[in-house]
């Protein structure tokens, strides 16, 4: 094995021929600007006519206000520990957000992109304004759509480029992806997305190569990732078990991480630098420069109180934002990794790993269903590794020449596309679909609402009395 890999054949696909031909480049560049127009195009248009039709400054609000409010309270009040709108305060009289100020570092282009908007053209620059708000979610946008250039560029190692653009398309238009990259643009998920799916795709050439460059393109995104959230530590399993199929090359893989020490060691680096400034806020705010921030919540301790009983089933096909329930695309990636297993896949291991931790985590959590949220958004972070075996079982189920299957994939593609679509602008207009009053027979009736066509404005909660 080097440099932690095996010898055998990684990838399962034909090894692709360089495009060298300065005409293929051309068209290949093309291709990738009418993609990018016309995925921007789409979501503006689905963000000013059914998510922020009244005003863009509605993007900042519940849990996507605590995440973004580091930066007007930073940059234009100069007041990071008083001034803070989404915060507890503290005997000491400073006002503490419990959100990590990762999701505001992503942002941060953006914010300074509205807040010369905003200067050029006169108006008051508070920081949540609409103009604000339109600059935000267009940095959504363009996160989702380079999250989604690098599963396919990752799936393209093992299935052929229309399945992988197939798959890409469904992920994002079929799950609850959509929703939180137009519909809650300020929540950490699609930023979370975008730096694990680069993480992902880095792997390899760190594996295959170790050296400061790659080191530092797995390193920083993975630390930003974790300092948004810290459950995706999680996806460093991946580096430990992409390519691992039998205990041997464990060991190998081992072996080669402790050989690559100083690599590592530049990670942790890279981790600290990135956490300086978070822990300069807890120590502003707090006095200590390592806090478990969930402690001071409204709600008291947030914490993982279901260790002993996870909630799995309920994560999973529970009528509140349930996994499979509101995304059920998604169905198709557990039976893809079904299929991996059962053939070693290079990846079927290291899938596995992460999907079952992250699965027990969250459904320790206290608030295992994330409640207010459309699906489980939890699991959006890791839809690029999701999308693997994804993709896997469409090439399975369609291989080449089979029109009718095709015609049939289709088919269930764009209903449920639409179906998700639908659903997502409903849930915007009535959000929070939670509690024991959410029942199976509401599910239903959302359903329904949303095949009907038209313009969905009954609130959902109002469903059983006008129908």
């Amino acid at each position: 094995m080097k440099y932690g890999l095996s010898q055998k054949k990684v990838f399962s696909k034909k090894k692709e021929i360089p495009i060298t031909d300065s005409k293929q480049k051309l068209w290949r560049n093309i291709g990738y600007t009418l993609a990018f127009l016309i995925f921007m195009g789409l979501n503006l248009n689905l963000s000013t006519s059914d998510f922020y039709k009244h005003s863009y400054r509605y993007v900042f609000k519940s849990d996507g206000l605590g995440y973004y409010q580091y930066l007007p309270t930073w940059f234009i009040l100069d007041n990071l520990d008083k001034q803070m709108k989404y915060a507890i305060k503290l005997p000491n009289g400073n006002m503490f957000n419990k959100y990590t100020w990762g999701t505001a570092f992503m942002q941060a282009p953006f914010f300074f992109l509205g807040h010369a908007y905003t200067l050029a053209k006169g108006l008051p620059t508070t920081g949540y304004s609409a103009d604000y708000g339109f600059f935000i979610a267009l940095g959504a946008m363009l996160y989702a759509f380079l999250a989604l250039c690098l599963v396919y560029l990752i799936l393209k190692r093992y299935v052929t480029p229309v399945i992988a653009l197939f798959t890409v398309i469904l992920l994002y238009f079929g799950t609850n992806l959509l929703f939180y990259t137009v519909g809650e643009p300020a929540m950490s998920h699609v930023y979370s997305f975008f730096l694990i799916s680069l993480f992902i795709y880095k792997v390899p050439a760190f594996l295959e190569k170790p050296g400061i460059i790659n080191s530092f393109w797995i390193g920083f995104p993975l630390a930003v990732a974790v300092l948004i959230r810290p459950t995706n530590l999680l996806i460093g399993f991946y580096l430990v078990l992409y390519g691992v199929t039998n205990f041997r090359l464990l060991g190998e893989r081992f072996k080669f991480l402790l050989r690559s020490w100083p690599y590592l060691l530049l990670m942790v680096v890279i981790a600290v630098i990135v956490f300086l400034p978070q822990m300069n806020y807890w120590h502003l705010t707090t006095g200590d420069w390592f806090v478990y921030s969930y402690k001071y919540s409204a709600g008291g301790n947030e914490s993982f109180i279901y260790w002993n009983n996870p909630k799995i089933f309920k994560v999973l096909f529970g009528v509140v934002s349930g996994w499979f329930i509101y995304s059920p695309v998604m169905i198709l990636s557990m039976l893809g990794l079904i299929l991996m297993i059962y053939r070693k896949h290079i990846e079927g291991l290291a899938i596995l790993v992460v999907f079952l931790v992250i699965l027990y985590i969250n459904a320790s959590w206290w608030c295992y269903t994330f409640d207010c949220a459309f699906g489980y958004r939890s699991f959006i972070e890791y839809y690029s590794l999701f999308a693997i075996p994804f993709a896997i079982i469409l090439q399975q189920l369609v291989p080449q020449g089979y029109m009718i299957r095709k015609g049939v994939l289709i088919v269930l593609a764009v209903f449920f596309s639409y179906l998700n679509i639908r659903m997502s602008i409903l849930y915007n207009w009535d959000p929070c679909w939670f509690g024991p009053n959410w029942t199976w027979k509401n599910y239903e009736k959302v359903i329904k609402s949303s095949l009907k066509g038209g313009t969905l404005q009954i609130s959902v909660h109002k469903l059983e009395e006008n129908q």
